[in-house]
This record gives structure tokens, sequence and C-alpha cells, in this order.
């Protein structure tokens, strides 16, 4: 009778998909950034939530000195391509009021006029301008970037 020989059995690795975050200290300062300037108690976990939600569902997000910045996909307004835009967000100034907090800008060299509603980086929210004040004197950042990118839609 012959001998039983074991089998190798090749090992498979698993593979991790490496979730790729923001750095604890860079969480921190938004919150304290959002926090000084918005006056809203905000917890280091809804910080997280809420850039954990941007970078699952937009193309490139980054902070840099109070500018929190989303790239958006290709936005298609009435059949054409806009291409994608940069909503920047100035956390050190949205606590007033007006719309100096963000900018709204082109990425598309084919598309140097931008978007239909936005002028010099800005854009006319027209009925979504409480909705995105409220959204931003909340702390949720990311239903104000939510609400621009559903404008650059129309």
């Amino acid at each position: 009778m012959a001998k039983k020989t074991k089998k190798s059995v090749s090992k498979t690795k698993k593979v991790h998909r490496k979730r790729v975050g923001f750095p604890a200290k860079t969480v921190k300062e938004i919150q304290t950034v959002v926090v000084t300037y918005l006056g809203k108690k905000i917890t280091l976990k809804e910080i997280r939530a809420m850039l954990r939600y941007l970078l699952d569902n937009y193309n490139d997000v980054s902070y840099k000195k109070g500018v929190l910045t989303v790239k958006t996909e290709d936005i298609y307004s009435r059949g054409k391509n806009l291409g994608s835009f940069d909503i920047r967000l100035d956390l050190t100034n949205i606590g007033r009021g007006d719309d100096c907090h963000y900018y709204v800008l082109t990425l598309s060299p084919r598309e140097r006029c931008g978007h239909i509603y936005s002028s010099s980086g800005r854009l006319c929210f027209g009925d979504g301008w409480n909705a995105s004040l409220k959204s931003l004197k909340d702390g949720r950042i990311d239903d104000f970037v939510d609400i621009v990118q559903a404008i650059l839609r129309t």
C-alpha cells in the first residue's frame, strides 16, 4: 500500500484593502476649527464619520490650512459633461453666515465657462441656500458637499 503523503496546501494570502484616511492629528485639527468657528460641539467620532463618508463617496478629499477640498466626479448637466469640480470649504469662515466660506472651481480645461450657476468660484444656491447654510451651522460638512454637488448636477 502506498504511503499517503501530505499535500502541500498553498496558503492564500488575504488581501486587506488599506483604507486611507486622515491622520488623527488632522481629524483633531478639523474638530478644533469647527468648534472654534461654529461654536458647535462636535465630537471626534462625528468628524471621523463625516470624513469617512466624503472619502467613500468622492474622488479626492484633502485638508490643508483650514481648507477642506473635495473633488467631485464628472458633473453632467443638461446632457453636457462639465468635468469635475473642486469644492473648497474654508472651515475658518463657516460661522460667518455669508458665502465667503466656500469656492466651487472647475477642473476641466475644456470647459472654461464652468457651470451656469457658478460665477467666480461662487455657486448660486437658489432654493438650496437655506439647506446649505443650515448644514454648515449644524456642523454637517458632508451634507453641505452633497448639496453643492446636487446643485451642480441641475
